[in-house]
């Protein structure tokens, strides 16, 4: 036991003594996209959000907030988060001049057509949709060409994109 005691105060001290060893090694960080690749990424539609990209953003702070900030900047529409109770998924979400909502195929239960609405603009068509769920994450889908002031998407039901718009504290940017 007193050697055990030994070892935790031993083990403490040299933390203390070398707050470095405090972070993750080198190799379990993920590596830093530069500011190209995070411009493409919130401008490029046929970009996706990889793995590693999210790992980067999870991991680096400045980097979500450098991110967001393009996001927002290049949004042509926004929808902030929804106000619903807190046991209900969100089905539909309105703002000026945009509305989401999420239908169950009648052909296919297993998937959902996710329907976005615009309000008549000489703005430019968006092509991606950001949601940004609650906790930083990000999810984004490239957007079919503009048809009657409106996209539609057919989705699985388990789709990350359905569960994330579904979210009450999730935000929708289309860009």
């Amino acid at each position: 036991m007193a050697l055990r005691m030994f070892a935790a105060l031993a083990l403490g001290d040299a933390l203390r003594a070398d707050p470095a060893a405090l972070q993750p090694p080198a190799a379990a960080r993920p590596p830093m996209p530069g500011m190209a690749r995070l411009y493409d990424v919130a401008t490029r539609p046929e970009l996706p959000i990889d793995p590693e990209f999210r790992r980067a953003l999870a991991h680096y702070p400045k980097l979500r907030q450098a991110f967001d900030g393009l996001v927002r900047r290049h949004a042509v529409l926004h929808l902030p988060r929804a106000a619903a109770a807190k046991t209900e998924r969100v089905t539909a979400r309105v703002a000026p001049g945009l509305s989401i909502e999420l239908r169950p195929s009648r052909a296919a239960p297993d998937q959902v057509f996710v329907v976005i609405a615009l309000a008549p603009s000489d703005a430019d068509s968006p092509r991606a949709l950001f949601v940004r769920r609650a906790d930083g994450d990000y999810l984004k889908h490239g957007l079919p060409p503009l048809q009657d002031n409106g996209f539609q998407l057919l989705l699985d039901r388990d789709d990350p994109l359905v569960d994330a718009l579904g979210e009450e504290d999730a935000e929708v940017f289309l860009a």
